[in-house]
């Protein structure tokens, strides 16, 4: 059994006021491997009269998903040229640019997101915090995941980021840790189980890991 560890998606899906129903589902399409109907989705909601800036942020989902980070960046570099005041598509773009391992560039547009993400401040340091930890930034990526922590104790995101931070470092028994906690919190999470079905493996806790597996398993066919 190997699992991958599931990297929390930097893709915020329900804060774009009007159309946030709509990137909801262009992204579950996406996300279900379904990229042909939801760029038709994104071509229909053009037809519709959704504004060119979201349009623009739409297909860069689509494509980021699809693995297409040359094609997304563009995308979310012209939603930005239309739309300079919206945290979204600079939050997005970071993920980009991470995914390529330009981490400058990441920070540079995550921390653009953080002075412009308003109410949603807590996302945009969670995702700072990872892009430090994928640089190997660790006590950087620590400092926002505390602050982060400080914010909304009961969010599991955070404690999965801490958790893929210390399987990086090959701290796996902390991993372990950082996992249950987020488990503890949300019952359900699917990316919690997977995780942590890596870490006991890695343990060579190998019935752990397969009861955590299967949990996981159950859990995506729901």
């Amino acid at each position: 059994m190997k699992n991958k560890i599931l990297i929390l998606a930097v893709l915020i899906v329900a804060a774009i006021s009007q159309t946030s129903a709509q990137i909801q589902r262009c992204i579950s399409l996406a996300r279900e491997g379904n990229f042909d109907e939801a760029l038709q989705y994104v071509k229909n909601a053009e037809k519709q009269g959704v504004p060119p800036k979201d349009i623009n942020y739409f297909y860069g989902c689509v494509y980021f998903i699809k693995g297409d980070c040359p094609t997304a960046r563009s995308y979310y570099t012209e939603a930005i040229n239309l739309a300079p005041d919206d945290w979204h598509p600079y939050f997005d773009r970071a993920a980009v640019y991470s995914q390529e391992g330009s981490y400058n560039k990441a920070l540079k547009d995550i921390n653009e997101a953080i002075n412009l993400a308003g109410e949603h401040y807590f996302y945009a340091l969670n995702a700072r915090g990872v892009i430090y930890a994928k640089s190997g930034r660790y006590k950087l990526a620590m400092n926002d995941f505390n602050s982060c922590i400080s914010q909304r104790p009961d969010n599991p995101d955070t404690y999965i980021n801490i958790g893929n931070m210390l399987m990086q470092q090959k701290k796996y028994a902390e991993a372990e840790q950082q996992y249950t906690k987020a488990i503890s919190l949300d019952a359900n999470n699917i990316s919690a189980y997977n995780n942590r079905a890596t870490a006991r493996e890695m343990l060579f806790d190998l019935d752990g890991a397969q009861a955590d597996a299967d949990t996981y398993n159950q859990l995506i066919m729901r």
